[in-house]
């Protein structure tokens, strides 16, 4: 048997996910790094990016719908 989140948990787990996308995808896209180095930088300031940083690369990217790797952002 398996955790299960809560409403909130669910929707802290997506924003963290978006998060990360959105960062794998300006460091893939704009900086040209490779799909490994983006995703490592991603998964060290997912957590640490604020709202407002997150909304400002949504728009500068052109709100992406995939990450690098072709999986839908949330």
């Amino acid at each position: 048997m398996g955790a299960e989140l809560t409403d909130e948990g669910r929707e802290i787990a997506e924003m963290i996910l978006r998060r990360h996308m959105i960062l794998e995808c300006f460091f893939h896209n704009v900086l040209g790094m490779d799909l490994e180095s983006s995703y490592e930088e991603a998964s060290r300031m997912k957590h640490e990016l604020f709202g407002e940083t997150e909304a400002a690369l949504r728009r500068y990217l052109r709100n992406p719908s995939r990450c690098p790797h072709g999986i839908p952002i949330p």
